[in-house]
């Protein structure tokens, strides 16, 4: 049997994938508690691959049943959903539509040289209507 070697996940990762799902099981919905353990499941069940899109923070009954049906596309689509709304809500809707843009147009760097440059692109417009 070809079993992939489990790459460990930073403590960076952690730390964001405890504050994309703030203490509570995305799938359904149960508290993070003391008592309870939670699972840094792989989305696309490679333990090789430790990375922050690769992850998802669930409780341990979600993490057994999907885990337990891992070929069910249906269910695979839900958590990439789950997991690209946790990270839209993680970074805030506009920085999320910049990285989407910037993603389309091939350009690359921080979020604000991201922006930069799709302004100086014509690709978006900054109006400074200020309510206050």
């Amino acid at each position: 049997m070809n079993m992939k070697k489990r790459s460990t996940i930073s403590d960076y990762v952690n730390s964001l994938l405890l504050a994309e799902t703030i203490n509570r099981c995305p799938l359904c919905g149960r508290f993070e508690v003391t008592t309870d353990e939670f699972d840094n499941h792989h989305i696309n069940h490679d333990p090789a691959v430790s990375k922050y899109w690769n992850l998802i923070r669930l409780c341990r009954t979600c993490h057994d049943e999907l885990t337990k049906h891992k070929h069910d596309g249906t269910r695979e689509r839900r958590v990439r959903q789950i997991k690209k709304d946790l990270f839209r809500r993680l970074v805030g809707d506009a920085s999320y539509q910049t990285l989407i843009m910037a993603n389309k147009f091939g350009i690359t760097g921080t979020l604000p040289s991201l922006g930069m440059s799709l302004l100086k692109l014509g690709l978006v417009a900054v109006k400074n209507n200020n309510p206050l």
